[in-house]
């Protein structure tokens, strides 16, 4: 009787994977074709942390984005690639950038998203409030790099940490914070310092009323708001907020 239960039992038994097990193994297996390795503790490691490792890293990424964006690029190509500068149209001497707000629905908008796409890392949406720009280059009017800020993970534990937040703390002064998310320059700027240029263009935000009414800043506005919004920052006056 105990032998013939046992039988059936075992024949009604079908072994299927556990979705967690197929799961690990398909991360696994993703993982290592990155380049991740493990290492003796279990934890996963690269072969180094250089510019050439990260990029390799997100090159799966960037194929897939591309992929997705073919039609994109084969609509828009030929109208916007006038916007991206050639070596000999770019005079280190007398690089006037001007930072130009991007709203959606414009081909402005769509060269944005055509520059993100060269980038060797794939860049994210954003999600929340999100502010883009274009930094151009008021001597040729080509396109130096790219900004964009957002709103913040909320949960971030390591961050809350170094700062010192609590949860109320966190709750309460969040809101305050937005992320450069994207952040850059293009070829052949950021062969000039242009990423380093861009990046200091951040601090020109906060004299900006962007968040608020969208309204343009002038030089003269732009002067006399200096001390109120920042005593520290000074603005070279070749450098426009639109």
């Amino acid at each position: 009787m105990e032998s013939h239960s046992t039988t059936e039992m075992n024949h009604s038994v079908i072994h299927v994977p556990f979705r967690e097990a197929t799961l690990k193994r398909k991360i696994r297996g993703h993982l290592h074709t990155l380049g991740f390795e493990r290492s003796a503790d279990g934890s996963l490691r690269t072969n180094g942390c250089t510019k050439d490792n990260i990029r390799a890293l997100h090159s799966s990424q960037r194929l897939d984005r591309q992929n997705r964006n073919r039609s994109f690029l084969a609509q828009h190509v030929r109208k916007l690639i006038k916007h991206f500068a050639a070596g000999s149209e770019v005079e280190p001497t007398r690089i006037s950038p001007v930072m130009k707000r991007v709203f959606a629905g414009t081909w402005q908008s769509n060269l944005f998203r055509m520059a993100s796409l060269t980038w060797s890392v794939p860049v994210s949406n954003g999600f929340g409030r999100r502010l883009r720009y274009l930094v151009w280059d008021e001597n040729n009017d080509k396109v130096i790099g790219l900004i964009a800020i957002g709103d913040p993970v909320f949960n971030l534990s390591v961050r809350d940490s170094v700062i010192g937040w609590n949860v109320h703390d966190r709750r309460a002064r969040l809101v305050n914070v937005m992320d450069a998310y994207v952040l850059g320059s293009l070829p052949p700027y950021n062969s000039l310092l242009g990423g380093k240029l861009v990046a200091c263009l951040i601090q020109i935000l906060m004299l900006s009323s962007s968040l608020g009414k969208g309204s343009t800043v002038s030089p003269s506005w732009r002067r006399s708001a200096t001390h109120r919004a920042s005593p520290w920052l000074s603005l070279p006056p070749n450098i426009q907020l639109n």
